[in-house]
Parts: C-alpha cells; structure tokens; sequence
C-alpha cells in the first residue's frame, strides 16, 4: 500500500461506516404483549395449583408489573380474563365484562372477567393515579378471587384457559400477564362441580399420606424389633428364674 493510496481507503472506509445502519431495535417485554405469568397462591401466600368452584385464591403479579400510563391521565384501564388458551388476549373483543362472546354455539361458558370470591366482575378497573401523564403506572389491588360465579351464573365448559390480565387502552389489552389453567366438570356443565387445576401441575394431586410411607414403615419396624427383643429378653429372664428355683429346690 501506497502513502497516496493510504489516507483515500481510510476515507472511504470512515464514509462507509457513516451510513452502514446501527442494530436494530429489539423489543422488550415492557413494550407490550405478553410479559410472563402470574402465580396463583392463598390468602396465606401459600402457591395453590388447584382446586375446586369454592377454593378462593389471590392473583400475584410480578414486583415490577405497571401499565405505560394510568386511568386518570392517559386513559389505561385493567381487563381481567378467562378465555380458551387456543386464543390471543390482544386480539380479543373486550366488553364490561370481559372478552366477547361469552358463550359458545352450544350455550356454554367459554370467556369472561374475573369474578371475586364474592360474585363481582373485576374489569376495566383503575390504576392507581400518577403526579402527571405518561408515566408507568401500578396496577392496584386485586380481591380474592374463585370459580363460583363460572358454576353458577355462566356454565363455564370444560378446556384450558388462559387465566390473565392487561392493561387495555381503547379495549385492546396490549400489555398482560397470565397463566394456564384445565377446567373439569365432572358432572358437567349444569353441575355443581368444577375442579381446575394449573395446566403445569400434574393431574393427581400428591398424596400427603402416601409420601410418608417410608416414614411410617421404619418407625414400624423399629417398633417391632423393639418388641421381639423385650420378649425374648423376658423370656430369657423367665427361663433364668426358673432355673434357679429348681436348683435351689434340688439343693435341699
């Protein structure tokens, strides 16, 4: 390489790297859709991965989950829902009382809000108000929660759902967190029954008694073994006694 050809090349080799385009922006989970799961635990704080129509339950969501604005300045409201885990939560149609149509062609339960423990929808609620507009704000206080209102008022179908909520602008929910559960009806839809269960956990639940079996048994042993030692040694002491009561009789 020449001197004179030397300082062009750089040249060139500065203008190409002027106009060769950076990386391109990557979206994060905080830009919308979905941002992970929420657990589901008791009123102790106790993770619950199933239960029945009445179990009561409270929804916890991630420390840091905030919607990009709140109700009072930017129009950002709560939707809650149950809906089957075949459909997108963003692409739903959003009413009062959760995703649209709530029944199926056969009449029975397929998506709604949540329902509190006390039978009340919790939808389009209110995030707690900002110093000013634009800014992320914190989803507020989410009631005990069941499945009794699905039993009783909706005849909610067997399947699996998305359990979620979002925060919704002009009835979109751009931005949610949920979790997948499996709905039984034993005695079907027009039942009383409804059992659910995490669609992670598995299908039996385990069983408190059986886990302790090995517990059980070595105490059992060890019990056992206790006995046939203290018998033997009775026996032993009895054999002894009599022995001695025969010699003594012998000696006179």
């Amino acid at each position: 390489m020449t001197r004179t050809t030397r300082p062009i090349l750089v040249f060139l080799a500065v203008l190409t790297a002027s106009f060769t385009p950076g990386p391109v922006p990557t979206a994060h989970a905080d830009d919308g859709g979905f941002q992970g799961p929420v657990e589901l635990v008791s009123r102790s704080g106790q993770p619950i991965d199933r239960g029945n129509r009445t179990t009561e339950f409270l929804v916890r969501l991630p420390a840091d989950a905030t919607c990009p604005g709140d109700t009072m300045h930017d129009g950002w409201v709560i939707d809650s829902w149950i809906l089957p885990s075949t459909e997108d939560p963003a692409k739903s149609e959003v009413g009062r009382y959760g995703p649209e149509p709530r029944y199926d062609a056969q009449k029975v339960g397929r998506r709604a809000s949540w329902y509190s423990a006390d039978l009340r929808p919790y939808q389009w609620e209110s995030l707690q108000p900002n110093p000013q507009a634009s800014q992320p704000a914190k989803l507020g206080d989410i009631p005990v929660l069941s499945m009794a209102y699905y039993v009783k008022y909706m005849r909610l179908g067997e399947g699996t759902y998305h359990l979620g909520i979002g925060c919704d602008l002009n009835g979109e929910p751009t931005k949610y967190w949920q979790t997948d559960v499996i709905v039984t009806r034993p005695d079907g839809v027009d039942g009383q029954t409804l059992e659910w269960r995490l669609a992670t956990a598995p299908a039996k639940a385990p069983d408190s008694d059986g886990s302790s079996w090995p517990v059980t048994y070595i105490v059992g042993a060890v019990l056992l073994a206790a006995a046939v030692v203290g018998a033997g040694y009775a026996l032993r002491r009895s054999a002894h006694g009599r022995s001695t009561i025969h010699q003594l009789r012998s000696s006179k």
